[in-house]
């Protein structure tokens, strides 16, 4: 064993540093597949879908594509996404000038066209395709579609789930911007919803401010859930291979079934849950979190859920309602 492990590290390490010093593909021609968008919200299993999706080491994964808050240390992705982007509050975008639209699109055109390599997420020596990740932009998902010939998918993880998932991150809530502004009031929020969101804003619990932050986000999808290809977090969890064959078939792609039995290091299990999918029972470690909600607590998410006439998901339950679809 020593004589393997012996033989074996020169190479690792060597991969490493090659990896280190090459640019993140050498030869990119723009396939005539077109490129994949991943919509979805923080900490609801978008990092684990693009690590499937681009499984075949043929895509250009872009990561988050259009966040780039500061960070506590120098990152020169964020600073390159700083410069190209529109600046936005925080960056969560939903109405865009002309002038934003046209920075956003000519940002998405480079990338197309083999720009801004340092942005790529993953290594390999050819690439064909682009795979954005975009986590604060749902609202403009039709628009996108126009300008661009994108496959789309949006993942839904539950709000419950992804809310205990946040609250263990110490991530600050960031549903201001969409809550302030005039355009979400008065096209997706009626005289109810708001004065809700705004009292949860007030004096709701932390998990209720991570509940409301995933539905101010997604509102839009919720509203058009018939034009978007839709996947569930807890369906890639419980059926993998139903799930997959599912993906390939609606985004032209193949797909690595190893990638299904592990979650990412980014998208993990809230502290009660367990990152093992190979152990039984996957259906109670998903549903652990119902175990530690209060019945106080779980009535005022549901009443939330009620307010906002949200049916696909509800606090009984970790699995969608298909009805809903």
């Amino acid at each position: 064993m020593k004589q393997q492990l012996k033989s074996i590290l020169p190479k690792f390490i060597f991969y490493k540093q090659l990896k280190s010093i090459l640019p993140k593909f050498i030869f990119y021609k723009k396939s005539n597949k077109p490129s994949i968008v991943i919509y979805g919200v923080r900490r609801g299993g978008t990092t684990w879908l693009s690590e499937i999706i681009s499984s075949n080491g043929k895509f250009r994964n872009m990561g988050q594509l259009t966040e780039a808050n500061v960070r506590p240390y120098y990152s020169a992705q964020i600073a390159l996404k700083r410069k190209l982007l529109p600046s936005m509050l925080n960056y969560q975008y939903f109405l865009l000038s002309d002038r934003h639209k046209l920075e956003l699109k000519t940002l998405f055109k480079d990338i197309e066209a083999g720009a801004y390599r340092i942005l790529d997420v993953n290594f390999s020596f050819k690439k064909n395709r682009a795979l954005y990740k975009l986590l604060n932009i749902s609202y403009l998902s039709s628009w996108i579609k126009e300008e661009f010939d994108f496959k789309t998918v949006v993942i839904l993880r539950h709000p419950i789930s992804t809310a205990l998932s946040l609250c263990n991150t110490g991530w600050p809530h960031d549903y201001l911007p969409y809550l302030d502004s005039n355009f979400i009031r008065e096209n997706y929020l009626n005289t109810e919803m708001y004065e809700m969101a705004k009292t949860i804003d007030k004096t709701g619990s932390k998990i209720e401010k991570y509940v409301l932050e995933w539905l101010l986000k997604q509102q839009e999808i919720f509203q058009n859930m018939d034009r978007h290809f839709i996947v569930y977090y807890e369906d890639l969890v419980l059926n993998p291979e139903s799930s997959a064959v599912k993906l390939e078939k609606k985004l032209n792609i193949e797909i690595d079934r190893k990638l299904f039995s592990k979650l990412s290091g980014s998208t993990v299990f809230s502290s009660l849950e367990s990152k093992d999918l190979l152990k039984k029972d996957k259906f109670a470690k998903l549903s652990a979190w119902s175990n530690v909600l209060s019945i106080d607590e779980k009535r005022k998410i549901q009443n939330i859920f009620k307010v906002f006439n949200h049916q696909i998901y509800d606090v009984h339950s970790i699995t969608h309602k298909a009805s809903a679809l």
